[in-house]
Formats: structure tokens, sequence, C-alpha cells
């Protein structure tokens, strides 16, 4: 017969042993929890250098092909000496190797495909301005046609814009 102190006894023990495997269950779960936050605190550093450095890449971009349509809006044909047409092939050319800098130092953070795509577009670009300057007229229509394509598989990448809601124009031009 067990008596009330063998009783005791294997209640504490009983305790004992729950109190340990809780323990033991917490401590696991706040490091698993743990290893969790910190991943995701990398995941949202990573997302904010991904997000630059697409708004720095789309922003050098936006400059580069700027540039391109001043060369392409000279109005005179090629053959013609056009004292303008210099100083801005040359800035055209300047942001094109920004750009190709740009590209190659976040190429990670892009990832491949929206490297490829870019870089493809910017070679687009690039036919585009040398047939306009050759006047190759089918040969600049070709070129438009594959860097507009591009331009939609580089605006897929973009994540979309809020759309902007009608303005009360009473409320605003009304003052």
């Amino acid at each position: 017969m067990e008596t009330l102190r063998d009783k005791i006894l294997l209640i504490l023990i009983d305790k004992g042993l729950l109190a340990l495997v809780a323990t033991l269950f917490g401590f696991i779960l706040a490091r698993g929890l743990e290893r969790y936050r910190r991943r995701q605190l990398v995941v949202g550093e990573l997302a904010k250098l991904q997000a630059t450095a697409l708004i720095e890449t789309v922003a050098l971009f936006t400059e580069y092909e700027a540039k391109i349509n001043a060369v392409l809006r000279l109005d005179k044909p090629p053959d013609i000496q056009n004292p303008e047409r210099e100083p801005i092939l040359r800035k055209a050319i300047e942001v094109e190797e920004r750009l190709r800098n740009l590209l190659d130092k976040n190429k990670f953070l892009l990832g491949d495909l929206y490297y490829g795509v870019i870089s493809l577009y910017a070679e687009e670009q690039t036919k585009r301005m040398l047939h306009a300057l050759a006047g190759d007229k089918d040969a600049l229509r070709a070129a438009w046609k594959a860097a507009n394509d591009l331009r939609h598989q580089m605006a897929e990448f973009l994540p979309p814009l809020e759309r902007v809601r009608k303005l009360d124009r009473r409320r605003w031009f009304s003052r």
C-alpha cells in the first residue's frame, strides 16, 4: 500500500516533469519564432533593396529613353551635318554606359529575367537610334516594335499603381 508520502512524491515528480516539458517546448517555440522573425527581417530588407534597385534602374532607363528620343527628334536627315546631334549622341551614350553599369551592379537584386528584359530593351533602343541616324526606316520600325514589346514585358515587373480617384472639382478649384 502506498503511503501519503509516496503519493506526494509521485505528484511532485509528475508535475516537475510536466513543467520541464512545458519549459522545453516554450524554449523551442521561442527559438523557432525568433528564427522566423530574423528571416522575415532579412526578406523585408532584401525587398527594400530590390525596390530601390528597380526604381534606380527605371529612372535611369527613362533618362536614357529621353536621350534617344531627343536624337530621334532631330529633324535633319543624317547626311546633313547637324551641330546639335553630336552632344546629344554623347549624352545618350554616356547614359547608356551608366545604365549598363547600374544593371551589372544590381543584377542579383533585379533577377536574371528582369535583367535580361532590360538589357534587351536597351539594345533595341540603341539599334533604334542607330537605324534612325542611318536613315533606315524599315529597320527603325522593326526596332521600335521590338522595343515596344519589351517595354510591355518590363511593365509586368512593376507593381500596379493605385487608381486615382476622380477629383471633386468643386472642392479643389472653387477657392
